[in-house]
């Protein structure tokens, strides 16, 4: 949830607000971040030793 809470809104905060409609591209931005994440935690939780 950190990534969510600090880094994401600094980050992007002047990226979102230069679109036409920021609040599409924060949705968007969180919507890919969490399925990436998803791909990284599934595999783990799947197989575990394969790291």
């Amino acid at each position: 949830m950190s990534p969510d809470l600090l880094l994401q809104p600094c980050l992007g905060l002047g990226t979102a607000t230069k679109k036409p409609k920021p609040n599409i591209a924060r949705i968007r931005s969180f919507i890919t971040h969490r399925i990436a994440g998803l791909g990284f935690y599934l595999p783990t939780i799947i197989n575990p030793l394969s790291i």
